[in-house]
């Protein structure tokens, strides 16, 4: 788990790791914002509920997915929190450009029960295909916000 900087709007904590084979990583915090950037098939499902249910014991409370198959990531979390007795909000991006989606995680999707945005990390997990591309997005912020934007 690599810290790779503070979320502009809210100072929050991004913290990234590289997703590979549905292995979890736990950045050490609680309410924190998963962002998943990742291909989901259902042959991943029974690997997607480990790491859900990995990640959920870790302290996730907000969950937003993107890539090809991120609904079904959505709906492994909102399985696995329901069988965990526990609220997280769960959001996929299927029809959004990755820009529109990491905008969103870092900006908007901010746990419920958390008093102050800055002490919820974000924490990304990326798999390889899409690295550079997260952290070219992470690493100039005000040109995503500029993004962001113009879609609007």
């Amino acid at each position: 788990m690599e810290d790779v900087g503070i979320e502009r709007v809210h100072t929050r904590p991004l913290k990234l790791f590289e997703l590979s084979d549905w292995a979890w990583e736990s950045p050490g915090s609680r309410d924190f914002t998963l962002f998943v950037v990742a291909q989901a098939s259902a042959d991943d499902a029974t690997a997607i509920r480990r790491f859900a249910a990995e990640a959920l014991a870790a302290g996730c409370a907000y969950v937003c997915a993107w890539g090809q198959g991120c609904e079904l990531v959505h709906d492994v979390f909102d399985e696995a929190a329901i069988a965990a007795s526990l609220f997280v909000v769960s959001t996929s991006h299927d029809e959004e450009e990755l820009h529109q989606a990491v905008y969103f995680a870092l900006v908007n999707a901010i746990p419920e029960d958390v008093a102050v945005a800055s002490d919820s990390p974000v924490v990304l997990g990326v798999e390889e295909a899409w690295i550079s591309q997260t952290r070219a997005l992470i690493a100039d912020q005000a040109e995503l916000a500029r993004l962001w934007l113009s879609d609007e």
